[in-house]
């Protein structure tokens, strides 16, 4: 059996609920239902009163819109060898573009502090193409520390079709 990394285990629900925050209202209402304060009847009775006439602007989502805006407010300068320039406009394999991919990663970079991005090769197509993860996804990896720099040598996805 696939244990958790134990960095998975700990910042799990912290990525859910900031993806919830992100979400918006109807989101949030659904999460505050599980969050109760106090369990006596007249705390309880408070608690959904408030839940029900709370508003909720969603200041977490503009930040994030606008962080990502302010990323991608200068158009990137990309080299490429020819052989690979068709990545610019399919570099996922599904027609997404190299820019499009990138708002993804620091889009959740920005959310939760890592993201998960898998440069593979088709031996068989000889195309190169890039597979996306959200942190959530990744539930355990073995880092490579030597040198200055940190590298992730093995990852494990969590199965998504249980």
């Amino acid at each position: 059996m696939i244990k958790n990394h134990a960095e998975y285990d700990y910042n799990l629900e912290y990525w859910q609920q900031i993806r919830t925050f992100i979400k918006g209202r109807k989101d949030i209402q659904k999460y505050l239902q599980n969050v109760v304060y106090g369990t006596d009847a007249d705390s309880i009775r408070r608690n959904l009163e408030y839940k029900a006439r709370a508003k909720y602007i969603n200041f977490t989502a503009r930040t994030l819109n606008a962080l990502v805006g302010a990323v991608f407010s200068k158009e990137a300068e990309v080299k490429l060898p020819t052989a690979l320039e068709y990545m610019l406009y399919d570099s996922n394999g599904a027609g997404k573009s190299l820019e499009q991919v990138s708002k993804v990663c620091v889009s959740n970079d920005v959310q939760v502090g890592r993201h998960g991005l898998l440069a593979s090769h088709d031996p068989i197509t000889k195309l190169a193409k890039l597979t996306t993860y959200t942190a959530e996804n990744i539930i355990d990896w073995t880092e490579d520390e030597s040198g200055n720099l940190n590298s992730v040598v093995l990852f494990i996805e969590k199965d998504v079709y249980k």
